[in-house]
């Protein structure tokens, strides 16, 4: 398992569960938005690894605000967007010569600052996630890749049952209060699942 983040603290803090587990864990610190950066952390993660069968996108916090003390929209869309795209791109030549794999984008944003613009932001980066993968999977399905994403909503509810029976390129809504802990078990339950065809 490769851990990547922004803060190298947080990527050592967030697979402690794996290491627990017996799962060996490399964590590394990456730039999302530095193309240079990602194409790095991604050559690393496969000399490292081998391989990389499952990526999880778990992007950007809604927390980081503007100098005019609001939420940062342009932040929250780069993120959302460019680095979902960027990483999922640099694995999916590794998963067409083997034939299989998955991509699961979670969008999520904790928290809430009280801020108008954030639902805006969370909303229209979201959108953008869901088209994503719709789109990754149209092209890639037919090389047994899958690729799903998990989108916050207030009351969105346990997302766990819909997991069970989502398609290649869907997305599903899930409670935008749910903890880290529990995103981590939808992840998980996607990465097991039977996989099955795009609706």
């Amino acid at each position: 398992m490769v851990a990547v983040d922004g803060d190298i603290d947080a990527a050592e803090a967030s697979p402690e569960a794996a290491r627990e587990a017996g799962v060996p864990v490399i964590a590394l610190k990456t730039e999302a938005l530095d193309p240079v950066i990602t194409g790095h952390i991604v050559d690393t993660a496969i000399q490292r690894v081998w391989q990389i069968d499952i990526l999880v996108n778990n992007t950007s916090r809604l927390d980081d605000v503007s100098a005019e003390g609001g939420t940062d929209w342009t932040a929250t869309m780069a993120v959302n967007r460019e680095a979902s795209h960027r990483f999922a791109w640099s694995v999916l030549p590794g998963m067409r010569k083997r034939r299989t794999g998955m991509i699961v984008t979670a969008a999520w944003c904790w928290g809430d600052g009280g801020d108008p613009a954030e639902p805006l932001a969370r909303d229209t980066s979201g959108a953008v996630v869901a088209q994503l993968t719709g789109g990754l999977a149209a092209s890639a399905a037919a090389d047994g890749i899958a690729c799903y994403a998990l989108l916050p909503r207030p009351g969105g509810g346990d997302a766990g049952p819909r997991l069970v029976t989502a398609g290649n390129g869907s997305t599903t809504m899930a409670d935008i209060d749910a903890p880290p802990e529990q995103v981590a078990e939808w992840v998980t339950l996607l990465a097991g699942g039977p996989h099955l065809p795009m609706p």
